[in-house]
């Protein structure tokens, strides 16, 4: 079972995983805007 689980298959089996999968999926989002934020900042237009 270790060939990319969906969302879905991680919470089924683990709990723990899928709450640590989400905790990356908002760092990523906080990460994303703070690039965006300090390309904004920078004065750099993002498409």
């Amino acid at each position: 079972m270790h060939y990319a689980p969906d969302a879905l298959t991680l919470c089924a089996l683990d709990p723990a995983d899928a709450r640590r999968s989400a905790r990356w999926d908002i760092a990523l989002v906080v990460l994303v805007l703070l690039i965006g934020a300090a390309a904004a900042a920078a004065g750099v237009v993002l498409p």
